[in-house]
């Protein structure tokens, strides 16, 4: 009896174990995932998507330039246009404030062959932001202030 006894703790203690781990793990993935750093991460892997696809003129449909005055459609974008495109800063946290600012600059919207849009908001002062990732892209400041000068 104290064998079977034995075998019938040893099998309560390994199952207790495999609950407290089971438990302990599903905990730390979801503090992992509800991270900050976690959600950067995934943000950035994002937005690296999209900025491969506007490396590629092929995937690209149309841009819709918006200067808050008119809005353009652009169907022959330059090859290069996204070439130098690297991100700066990534807040996540920006204020109301911020955020106003950033979105009552100028658009740029790039239209992809299988629809999905990815835009990019241009400052007076040439900053390119992306949501919440600021960017640095001269050669699409450039072209913006192209286009714009030629419909002016």
């Amino acid at each position: 009896m104290s064998k079977a006894k034995r075998i019938i703790e040893g099998l309560l203690i390994g199952l207790f174990i495999a609950i407290v781990a089971s438990i302990a793990s599903i905990l730390i993935y979801r503090s992992v995932v509800n991270s900050d750093w976690y959600t950067e991460k995934q943000d950035r892997k994002s937005l690296g998507q999209k900025l491969e696809a506007v490396n590629e003129v092929e995937n690209i449909e149309y841009i819709k330039v918006d200067d808050n005055v008119e809005e353009r459609f652009i169907y022959d974008a330059p090859a290069e246009l996204f070439d130098d495109i690297t991100i700066i800063s990534y807040d996540r946290d920006m204020d109301d404030e911020k955020w106003r600012e950033i979105f009552a600059n100028p658009m740029v919207t790039v239209f992809f062959v299988e629809g999905s849009p990815v835009s990019f908001n241009i400052s007076d002062d040439g900053k390119v932001y992306s949501g919440v990732f600021e960017l640095q892209c001269p050669s699409l400041v450039d072209w913006y202030n192209e286009v714009i000068a030629e419909n002016h």
